[in-house]
């Protein structure tokens, strides 16, 4: 009889699982406050409603923020999977705003995208916008 009860004791030890935390839980606060600064840098780019693609590559503040936490956004994301970082470990250089458009869909932000031909920079072409819309 004391024989079945510690194999119960020991099944109940193996059967308790080891609970990984969750970064969007553990670091709320300290991601809540990257995609704060960052929507408040796109804000400045922003044409209408539509923000061009190319507007936010000439953006030096953003991109200067992007590369100046690029730690940060390692330690507080899930990220391994981004386009960034799967460029960035083939020894390529990632774009600034492919890590941007990922941490925004991260935080719930559906991103479209439009062609609008548009004279920007002193040349009439076809440029690509996005907008964004919080769930």
């Amino acid at each position: 009889m004391s024989n079945t009860s510690d194999n119960d004791n020991d099944n109940d030890s193996n059967d308790k699982k080891k609970i990984r935390r969750n970064k969007k839980l553990l670091f709320e606060n300290e991601r809540n406050e990257i995609v704060n600064n960052l929507i408040n840098l796109i804000n400045n780019s922003k044409d209408g409603e539509y923000i061009f693609v190319i507007d936010l590559q000439h953006n030096k503040q953003l991109l200067k923020y992007i590369n100046d936490n690029i730690d940060n956004i390692k330690k507080w994301y899930r990220c391994s999977s981004w386009g960034y970082f799967i460029s960035e470990n083939n020894n390529q250089q990632g774009d600034e705003i492919t890590l941007l458009k990922s941490i925004l869909k991260d935080h719930g932000y559906n991103i479209y995208r439009k062609d609008i031909t548009a004279d920007k920079y002193n040349e009439k072409k076809r440029y690509t916008t996005i907008k964004l819309i919080k769930e």
